[in-house]
C-alpha cells in the first residue's frame, strides 16, 4: 500500500512483471492483492507452457483462460436458481394441496 487519502488507497501490484498501481478503498486491498496473486500465476502458468508466445498473446489467453472459469460457473449458479425456482413451485402447489 503506498497512498492514503479519504479512504481511498493506492495499491502497488505486480501482475506479470508490470508494476500497476491500482485505487480503491482501503477495505479492498487483501482482496485485490488476492485477485492480483490469482491473474499473476494464471498469466505465468501460460507463459510456462507457451514460453514463445509474445507477451500480448499470453495475456489474452489468460483472459479466455478466466472468461470461460467465470461463464462455467454462471451457467452452474443459472442452473442452481433454476433448480431451486422449479423445487420451490412443487412445494408450494404440495402445501396448496395440503391446505
Amino acid at each position: 500500500m503506498d497512498k492514503t487519502e479519504n479512504n481511498k488507497t493506492t495499491l502497488a501490484v505486480t501482475i506479470f512483471n508490470k508494476n500497476l498501481e491500482i485505487n480503491c478503498s482501503g477495505e479492498d486491498t487483501a482482496y485485490l492483492e488476492e485477485l492480483s496473486s490469482y491473474v499473476d500465476k494464471i498469466i505465468k502458468d501460460i507463459y510456462l507452457k507457451q514460453p514463445t508466445k509474445s507477451d500480448a498473446t499470453v495475456v489474452i489467453l489468460a483472459c479466455l483462460n478466466l472468461a470461460d472459469a467465470l461463464k462455467r460457473e454462471m451457467a452452474k449458479n443459472e442452473s442452481s436458481v433454476e433448480f431451486l425456482n422449479d423445487f420451490t413451485s412443487r412445494l408450494i402447489s404440495i402445501i396448496e394441496t395440503v391446505e
